[in-house]
């Protein structure tokens, strides 16, 4: 299911998640990786194929889903 509030993305802190954008960044409208963190300004990823953490504005977001992984 979507996030919808804040909190759900606190309870998903440390999973990996899928982050839609309302406009592409470098080329990309998803964005997948582990949330590491969650503040006043968005999230920020951590991708398994960066180095750098991955901040993502809140008005940046149009959604976002954990991801399931088996």
């Amino acid at each position: 299911r979507p996030f919808r509030r804040r909190a759900d993305y606190e309870r998903a802190r440390g999973k990996i998640i899928t982050v839609k954008l309302r406009a592409p960044r470098d080329g990309q409208w998803r964005l997948a990786g582990r949330l590491v963190d969650v503040n006043d300004e968005g999230v920020t990823l951590q991708s398994d194929g960066h180095g750098e953490p991955l901040r993502v504005q809140w008005d940046a977001i149009a959604d976002t889903r954990l991801e399931i992984t088996f």
